[in-house]
């Protein structure tokens, strides 16, 4: 699933050397696999500008920097994404470490292109959305990338986290109703050398996840197909609700979450633990800018998509029946 490589360290110097060898070079392993990719295609953007332009790459640090502003300003003026240039100096500092602190007018002007122009982010997905996408998913014979859409919004999940779900990774308690994830290696992860885990508490959610593992090996990934067909079925799903006039994506499902259980617990520290933030911070920003977004959605009245919640609610409803019946049976009161 695209995921960065983890290893723990081994007991003698032999097992080290073998799992050294899988990880590979340490110079390979300066950012995500991702994120190396990203650079790449950035260098290359970069590379094909110079070559159009009959430009030789700079020997200096300084007159580097100077043609990589030049860059970020074509990049502005062109409408291309401020990402892209991000994506170039990063790159370009991550292969000569010695530029750190060098290219003081490219970020500059980064920095100055971040101030005026707000980043098109995904809106955040309401919890009656997301029930009727998952309502949507299980009319399809989908049960599993509903649960997978579900447990993504309560549990505040990346979209790569989401898909790299396996049955061994999750522990669902019918009882007591609380999830317990295994994330592996994450965002997060990598910047502090120790595996991400969430728990949360959701007894309906853990009821249907534990009747799904009883059904599959612990190999079993949640979401059973690739990152591009499931984008392409959640568009689907989008536009078949009459949803499509607005720029949802997977990722909308963790900015809802965070913001619907800010709503809930009306601390940032709790959802900061939750999601995950390195700082709360980050956490408040992230929250204050989705809660500003889901002032300014008008949603036009729909009667498939209130079905389709209505579908799902439904199902989860078979999970309290079947908990008051476990209830009972064991002679006591909810």
């Amino acid at each position: 699933m695209g995921k960065g490589k983890v290893t723990v360290e081994g007991n003698s110097r032999k097992v080290r050397q073998q799992r050294r060898k899988v990880l590979g070079t340490l110079s390979s392993l300066t950012v995500h696999p991702r994120t190396r990719q990203r650079y790449d295609r950035a260098l290359g953007k970069f590379f094909a500008y110079l070559q159009w332009h009959r430009i030789t790459l700079a020997s200096t640090a300084l007159a580097l920097d100077a043609q990589l502003a030049d860059y970020v300003e074509y990049l502005w003026q062109e409408g291309d994404s401020r990402y892209l240039g991000g994506d170039t100096v990063a790159a370009i500092q991550d292969a000569q470490p010695e530029l750190k602190g060098s290219l003081l007018k490219s970020w500059r002007l980064l920095k100055t292109w971040a101030r005026h122009e707000l980043p098109a982010r995904a809106p955040p997905l309401t919890p009656r959305l997301v029930y009727a996408l998952c309502g949507w998913f299980v009319k399809r014979n989908m049960s599993a990338c509903a649960l997978a859409i579900h447990l993504a919004f309560v549990a505040l999940l990346r979209t790569g986290e989401m898909l790299g779900l396996q049955s061994k990774h999750i522990q669902a308690s019918k009882s007591s109703g609380q999830i317990v994830l295994n994330l592996q290696a994450t965002k997060t992860s990598h910047r502090h050398a120790v595996l991400d885990s969430v728990v949360v508490s959701n007894f309906q959610l853990a009821w249907h996840l534990q009747a799904w593992q009883t059904q599959v090996s612990a190999e079993t990934y949640l979401v059973s197909m690739s990152c591009a067909c499931f984008r392409a079925r959640f568009a689907t799903a989008l536009q078949e609700l009459h949803l499509s006039n607005f720029p949802f994506k997977p990722y909308s499902l963790r900015r809802g979450g965070a913001t619907a259980l800010f709503q809930a617990v009306q601390s940032f520290s709790k959802v900061c633990h939750v999601g995950r933030w390195q700082t709360e911070r980050s956490c408040r920003l992230y929250i204050q800018d989705a809660s500003a977004s889901l002032t300014d959605m008008r949603l036009s009245p729909c009667a498939y998509r209130d079905q389709m919640e209505k579908y799902w609610t439904g199902q989860l409803g078979l999970a309290s029946q079947g908990r008051d019946r476990m209830a009972r049976g064991r002679g006591r009161k909810l």
